[in-house]
C-alpha cells in the first residue's frame, strides 16, 4: 500500500481506486489515508476485504474531515466494529462530498448504528448508505428511523441480512 500511497500523492489524473481483498490492514489504511489528504483527484475508493479494523477507520476518517473529493468508500468485510463506525459517523458530520457509502458486513451492530444514525442527523451529502449484515437489530432501526425523519439527502438504504425483524420494520415503516 505504501507504493500506491505515494503515487497517490503526486498523481492528478486517477479518479478510481479499489484496493480490494489486498490485505493492506490498518497500516495500509493509514498510508491511503495520509494520501488522500494530498490527493484531489480521487473521488472513489474501494478497501473491500482488506483486515482493516477500527484503527484504520480512524486514519480513513481523518481524511475524511479534510475536505477531500471522495465521493464513493467502500469498507465492507473489514472489522472496523462499533468504534471505527463512531470515527467515520464523527466524519460525515464534517464531509460534504462522500455520497456513497458502502458499510457491508463490517460489525457495527446496535452501538455503531447508533453513531451513524446520529451523523445521518446533520450530514446532506449521503445519497446511498449499505448497512447489510451487519447483527443491526429492532435497537439499530429505530435509530435509523430516527434519523430518516429528519435527514434530507439519503436516497437509498440497503438493512438487507440483518436482525431488524418486524418490531424494528414497524419503527422504519
Amino acid at each position: 500500500a505504501k507504493e500506491i500511497a505515494d503515487a497517490l500523492k503526486v498523481n492528478k489524473t486517477l479518479t478510481i481506486l479499489d484496493l480490494s481483498l489486498n490485505m493492506i490492514r490498518d497500516e495500509g489504511a493509514k498510508q491511503i489515508a495520509d494520501a488522500l489528504k494530498e490527493n484531489d483527484s480521487l473521488t472513489v475508493l474501494m478497501l473491500r476485504q482488506n483486515n482493516i479494523g477500527p484503527d484504520g477507520a480512524k486514519e480513513i476518517a481523518d481524511a475524511l474531515k479534510n475536505k477531500i473529493r471522495l465521493t464513493s468508500l467502500a469498507l465492507s468485510l473489514n472489522s472496523i466494529g462499533p468504534d471505527g463506525a463512531k470515527e467515520i459517523a464523527n466524519a460525515l458530520k464534517e464531509n460534504d462530498s462522500l455520497t456513497v457509502l458502502i458499510l457491508w458486513k463490517t460489525k457495527i451492530g446496535d452501538e455503531g448504528v447508533k453513531e451513524i444514525a446520529d451523523a445521518l442527523k446533520v450530514n446532506t451529502s449521503l445519497t446511498l448508505l449499505d448497512l447489510c449484515e451487519n447483527g443491526i437489530g429492532p435497537d439499530g432501526a429505530k435509530e435509523i428511523a430516527d434519523a430518516l425523519k429528519v435527514n434530507s439527502s439519503l436516497i437509498e438504504l440497503d438493512l438487507g441480512w440483518n436482525k431488524i425483524a418486524l418490531e424494528g420494520v414497524k419503527e422504519i415503516a
